[in-house]
């Protein structure tokens, strides 16, 4: 595949866990979404549909009590 940053050919499909560094945390990571990886630049591309809405959610799950914090 060619990589859309730098033109090398060297980028390769990953279907890892994608470490979702833009939500300004260090600890979530994305599953079941593909990516791309290029070796030549080291850059990851990836394409988050529905990115504002993931926000969204992660939002939400950041501000609701856990169950083990609510009071009795």
């Amino acid at each position: 595949m060619n990589c859309p940053i730098c033109g090398s050919k060297k980028a390769r499909q990953i279907r890892t866990p994608y470490h979702y560094a833009a939500s300004g945390l260090d600890n979530v990571y994305l599953l079941g979404v593909p990516y791309m990886r290029c070796s030549s630049c080291d850059d990851d591309i990836v394409v988050i549909p529905h990115e504002q809405q993931l926000l969204d959610l992660i939002a939400v799950d950041l501000v609701r009590p856990r169950i083990s914090e609510v009071p009795s």
